[in-house]
């Protein structure tokens, strides 16, 4: 008879610790959802992000996440099986299950196949605008220019041609041609 009773004791001490387990777990993973759907809502440029697309389901998906798992919070207490939406009812399942998690999943999931693509040419366009802003800075500054014959001074202190010092810092490439005063100067006999 006493053994058994500790076998029965130790039973109902091994399911309380399960069902406290549950709990923490639950309260964690509705933790983390509501992290996230915070981030989302309290960004520093939260104005930026919301025009991009898909930011609506992003949040409306979280936010069904949230309610989900909250929901699946409440199954574990049965002084609220009295009430019809929360508790360990077939009402509350049926939101915490559909409406939470499924729907919640799929404005999830709808949401970041609109997004991603925004964020990608986003990311795409700042690194083309990075890219011409160093090609910017590699013509930036000042170059000593012979006043005749209009070659540079490179860093060395070697005088070189313009067009060979604009393709090698640059990568520009010049063709020559000539200007109406020079062809004027250089061959008056021409129209």
């Amino acid at each position: 008879m006493i053994n058994c009773n500790r076998e029965r004791v130790l039973f109902n001490h091994i399911q309380i610790l399960n069902i406290m387990f549950d709990i923490i777990l639950e309260i964690s993973n509705a933790i983390i959802i509501a992290a996230c759907l915070s981030f989302f809502l309290l960004k520093k440029d939260v104005n930026t992000v919301k025009n991009y697309p898909g930011y609506r389901c992003i949040i409306v998906g979280f936010s069904l996440l949230l309610m989900g798992s909250i929901l699946d919070i409440t199954d574990n207490f049965p002084a609220l099986n009295n009430f019809i939406i929360i508790g360990d009812t077939k009402v509350e399942a049926f939101l915490e299950k559909s409406f939470g998690s499924l729907l919640g999943f799929i404005m999830l999931a709808r949401g970041f196949y609109k997004w991603l693509p925004a964020v990608t040419e986003l990311h795409k366009t700042k690194h083309d605008l990075e890219k011409t802003l160093s090609e910017l800075d590699t013509l930036q500054g000042i170059l000593p220019i012979c006043s005749h014959c209009k070659k540079i001074r490179n860093d060395n202190g070697d005088w070189t041609q313009v067009d060979d010092v604009m393709k090698n810092t640059a990568n520009i490439n010049f063709t020559h041609g000539m200007c109406p005063d020079c062809a004027k100067k250089l061959y008056p006999d021409l129209n």
